[in-house]
């Protein structure tokens, strides 16, 4: 079964790698970004022109990669930045300055199987570019948020238990002095998408003195917070880790 698990794997991502290969050049503006490899399997090179072929900026990228680098996801508007995606890792790129970040990673919340856990299959951007999604193999989603792109932040995770993978997760970002979003997304192994929403927008919880969130979970699956209304009066809250939704007591 492991064996026809990995020819399985490996001829899908084989197929997603070779159609995300046509994406390795990004227009905008009067620059040209181009990823530049010169043989299968040797180290790329992320290369910024100008309209007349002038090299503007020139990044030799962290490493071979087995599967080449491509642009996973582009955002433009307030700000504007491309993702550049690899196989276990990825950069962001700021379109307006040539500062390239990274690389980041997001393995491993399980035990790595083989070389398939931690592949780095979907990336979204939403909310304005705010916050990015990335699909990995056998771990589930990550969300990083982008308030600073030169140093994005893994957002806290929460996940029901008795998964094999956590394949659902809410992710609770603190905004701003205990003023929290949470985004509930779902990535399964094989999927180019990401499901997402905003279960949570503006709420306020009773925290430690850590500046932690007290929480507990019930049921494997039930993540109870202690939320605060604008007088700090405290109420239970109960979110249904398994279904994305704010359950009933």
């Amino acid at each position: 079964m492991k064996i026809i698990s990995k020819i399985l794997f490996l001829l899908l991502s084989s197929t997603f790698f070779t159609n995300a290969q046509v994406d390795t050049t990004f227009v905008y503006e009067s620059k040209k970004i181009t990823l530049l490899q010169k043989e299968w399997g040797e180290q790329q090179t992320l290369i910024i022109r100008d309209n007349d072929d002038n090299i503007l900026q020139k990044f030799d990228l962290n490493k071979k990669e087995i599967d080449p680098y491509r642009i996973a996801e582009s955002y433009t508007g307030e700000r504007n930045f491309i993702v550049i995606g690899g196989r276990y890792e990825f950069y962001i790129l700021a379109l307006t300055s040539n500062k390239l970040s990274g690389p980041y990673t997001c393995c491993c919340r399980t035990e790595p199987q083989d070389a398939q856990t931690g592949v780095l299959g979907t990336f979204k951007i939403f909310a304005n570019g705010q916050y990015l999604l990335v699909g990995s193999f056998d771990n589930g989603s990550y969300c990083f948020k982008l308030a600073d792109l030169y140093n994005p932040e893994k957002v806290p995770w929460y996940a029901a238990a008795n998964q094999p993978y956590p394949t659902s997760c809410l992710f609770l970002d603190n905004r701003n002095e205990n003023i929290y979003n949470g985004i509930f997304a779902t990535y399964k192994n094989y999927s180019n998408t990401i499901d997402y929403k905003f279960l949570l927008h503006g709420y306020r919880f009773e925290q430690n003195p850590n500046g932690e969130i007290k929480k507990e979970i019930v049921s494997d699956k039930f993540l109870i917070l202690n939320q605060l209304d604008s007088e700090g009066n405290v109420s239970k809250l109960k979110i249904d880790l398994k279904e994305g939704l704010i359950a009933e007591d």
